[in-house]
Parts: C-alpha cells; structure tokens; sequence
C-alpha cells in the first residue's frame, strides 16, 4: 500500500510542500516528514545494525502503529505516550507511531532505576508506554496501575480507509500540539517534565536543514541517549532528509566504537560532549573517518583548544552549533 498514492488520492500532495517553504510552512514533524516523502521514498531513512527502512516504509510503519495506538490504545491528540524501546530502529518507528497518533511521546531510557521510571509515568499521567518484545520485559517488575502496554510488534495491518482518515487529520494538527516531554536530570531537586510543541522543534529542524547542518546526502549517528533532550533532534533528523543511523547501545560511552560505526555506516553528522569529541580527537583512526564532515558539539563548554585541534585532524569538516 503507498502512502504517495492517499496523499495523492485526497490531494493532500498540494500540502507536501517544496523544500523551499518549509521554514514558513511546516507546523508539525509528521506533516515535515510527509514533505519529503514524495522526493525520497525509496531512500534510506532510518537503520540500524540490522535492518533499514526507508521514507516510505518510515511512515508506512508509523501509521499502522498511530492507528493501533488510537483504536486499542484510545490514544487521543497531546496525551502523553512513553517510550520504552532499546537503542534500535524500533525506537525511531516507534516515535514516529506516537508522533502520528496525534500524541507526546515521553522518552525512557531503559536502563533507568525503576522509581525514576515510576515517578515520570505518574507526574506525566501515561496511561500507555510503548514498547517491542525486547524491552517490554525490563518492564515486569515496575508497579504500572491503570497503565496499558502496546508491544510495535503485536500491530496488525491498517486498512486503506483508517489510514486515509489518519492522514487527512494529520493536517488538521496545529503548531501549538505537544510533540514530546523531556524531563530534567532532578540534580537540584525532583526531575521536571518541560513540554515541547511541535512548532519548537520544527522550527529547530528547519533552521538545522536552512543552515545546511542537515539534508539528503547526510548520515547522522543517533547515539545520544534518548533521555536527553539533545537526542531528540538526532532521531528527528530524516524530517530534514538525512538518513538516521541508530549507533549501538552504549556507544556514547565508548570511542573506539564510534570510529568503527562512522566507517562502518559513512556517517556524516556526529554529535557528541566535548569530554567525547576529545577522546575521538586522541584516537589516531578518528583522522580516518573520511565521510564524516560535520561535527556538533553541546552538554559542555567547547575549549578553542579543542575546537583547533578537531579542525587540524579533519580541515574539511564543519563545527556545528555549540550549545551549552
């Protein structure tokens, strides 16, 4: 089943705007991924160490994940949805299935200590996580009162007409809908849950794709752990065109793996702590990594020391923002 072919038929395409106005035009992620679904369908959007999906199968994957998410779930617009999948390509399907649904998704990192967990289920009110056949047992021993669990890999197969009623309410969603909530580290106190609009990030996206840090030719390793906020943009990243590449579990920890992972996959677009980029930086096959070309930095200060010594070893890569 294409889902070109329902945009088509509701001539929703006309919605599916050109690269060109996307900054003034887009107000949700699902409607900024639908705009390059027509232009890169068959190319790769999201991957991970076994499987690639590409734009069509993406959004394929995600509306039949929304439509089980609304019809058994009973998921409506800006409920909040949590997320507890392992780092894998499962993870950005299931964002994306939450994300189609109308509804917030609520990052859990799933090595998290049960009361952390317990306590953001019950401040955020989730009434649903979602979650695949691999993670859903880390979840057996939590207290979960009143709270369903959807497995992405129990989801039988929409029929035409749901999806093409999903669809068509997908551009009836406005800017000011939630999109996620991130809490906060609770280093000073109890975590904090920040609520983020769909127009916030997309306008972050937009700016990211304006400036050239993101397009199609781009490979972004997604190894930032999904609790952090700075891993929302990395998962998001094919709504700019690049392809999202899911790193191993733990990798941010672990340099000698990044190296391999960024010849392994010819990523592009890193991002990563100074403390990080400093490790890579000692590494002598970092100065291999030919494909890579832009590098982001955030979390820490970013020294001039630093950022010389990252020029020298790849003087054609390209810093990106530093946020701090």
């Amino acid at each position: 089943m294409s889902v070109t072919k329902i945009l088509l038929r509701n001539n929703l395409h006309k919605q599916c705007f050109s690269a060109d106005d996307q900054v003034q035009r887009a107000h949700t992620l699902p409607t900024l991924l639908l705009s390059r679904l027509q232009a890169l369908r068959n190319e790769t959007a999201i991957a991970d160490s076994q499987k690639n999906y590409s734009f069509e199968e993406t959004v394929l994957r995600a509306i039949t994940i929304a439509i089980t998410l609304r019809r058994q779930g009973g998921v409506r617009y800006n409920d909040c949805v949590g997320l507890f999948i392992e780092a894998s390509a499962d993870l950005a399907l299931g964002m994306w299935g939450i994300l189609f649904a109308g509804a917030a998704y609520l990052p859990l990192a799933t090595d998290y200590p049960p009361e952390r967990l317990s306590y953001m289920l019950n401040d955020a009110r989730v009434k649903l996580i979602l979650s695949n056949r691999h993670s859903q047992s880390y979840l057996a021993g939590l207290p979960l009162p009143d709270v369903t669990i959807c497995n992405i890999d129990d989801m039988p197969m929409a029929s035409f007409e749901e999806m093409n009623q999903l669809l068509v309410n997908l551009y009836e969603q406005d800017g000011t809908d939630l999109a996620y909530v991130i809490y906060t580290s609770g280093t000073t106190g109890k975590p904090k849950g920040v609520l983020i609009s769909q127009q916030a990030i997309v306008n972050q996206l937009c700016w990211i794709a304006k400036e050239g840090y993101l397009d199609h030719s781009h490979r972004i390793l997604q190894k930032t752990p999904i609790s952090f906020d700075a891993a929302q943009w990395e998962l998001l990243g094919m709504c700019c065109g690049a392809c999202v590449v899911i790193a191993e579990p733990g990798s941010n920890r672990d340099p000698e793996s990044l190296v391999r992972q960024i010849k392994q996959h010819e990523i592009t677009t890193l991002q990563g702590v100074p403390t990080l980029l400093q490790a890579l930086s000692e590494l002598n096959d970092f100065s291999s990594c030919h494909s890579l070309h832009s590098l982001f930095s955030g979390g820490e200060g970013l020294s001039r020391k630093l950022a010389r010594c990252l020029l020298h070893i790849m003087p054609k890569a390209r810093l990106g923002p530093v946020i701090n």
